[in-house]
């Protein structure tokens, strides 16, 4: 089954996610807009780019400046029963390959921790609820970016593996 009723909101937490920069007041310079670039296939391993083809789309900032580039699976496999369970929205399986970014040039986190520039799988994954994550944000899910050279099958992660 292919999960897209939710793929614009999976749009709109992805580009917040990456356009995020170290003082919210720049935030504000950053737009989303599609992009027609074709995916890194020569970056990424053959069985993670063969998993791409559906929309992609690039984060700007200002009038020009791209901030990275992203392009999603053609489709995601979910389980045919599958609904949001609480404070978890997406019915993917952690560690699960949902795209790939490309960055230009070095960038930060929501953390402002330095992005250095280069392809990366974005693969699904899901807060712990291990105490020292607690009301760290009101929902589960986010995105793990992995460089893709450390990349090597696009079977799904194990949280270790993810971590």
């Amino acid at each position: 089954m292919v999960f897209r009723s939710a793929i614009r909101v999976l749009f709109a937490v992805l580009a917040a996610s990456l356009s995020v920069s170290a003082t919210m007041a720049y935030a504000v310079d950053h737009k989303v807009e599609p992009s027609d670039a074709a995916p890194p296939k020569d970056a990424l391993p053959s069985a993670i780019a063969d998993l791409l083809g559906g929309p992609s789309f690039k984060v700007v900032r200002g009038a020009s400046r791209v901030v990275c580039e992203v392009w999603l699976c053609k489709e995601w496999s979910i389980a045919a029963d599958a609904k949001p369970k609480g404070d978890v929205l997406y019915p993917f399986q952690p560690g699960q390959v949902i795209g790939a970014v490309r960055y230009p040039r070095k960038g930060s986190d929501f953390r402002d921790q330095v992005v250095a520039d280069g392809v990366y799988t974005l693969r699904y994954g899901q807060q712990p609820v291990d105490g020292a994550h607690v009301g760290t944000s009101p929902i589960r899910d986010f995105l793990v970016l992995i460089k893709a050279s450390d990349e090597q099958s696009a079977e799904p992660l194990d949280y270790k593996t993810l971590a």
